[in-house]
């Protein structure tokens, strides 16, 4: 259930807002402005619209990201790190 990763997101500090399913768009007005890591707004948009993705504000959640596409050469020296696959 989403909700309940978006509420484990937030709970270690990841400042969260819901995508629309399988796209990359904001379901907020002001997208990831709109970004928290409060359960009550977490909860009210995710019982709203349960299928939607979680999209995280990464620099109020102190992270940065580096986006690799299909075909992209993958011979980076990284640490370890979390992971993600987004739709494209």
């Amino acid at each position: 259930m989403m909700l309940n990763e978006a509420l484990a997101y937030a709970s270690q500090g990841f400042h969260v807002f819901p995508i629309l399913p399988g796209q990359k768009r904001p379901m907020t007005r002001h997208g990831f402005k709109e970004a928290t890591t409060d359960p009550d707004q977490i909860r009210a948009w995710w019982t709203a619209h349960p299928e939607a993705n979680i999209g995280w504000h990464l620099d109020a959640s102190g992270m940065c990201a580096i986006d690799l596409d299909l075909g992209a050469p993958l011979d980076l020296d990284l640490p370890a790190t979390m992971e993600v696959q987004t739709p494209s």
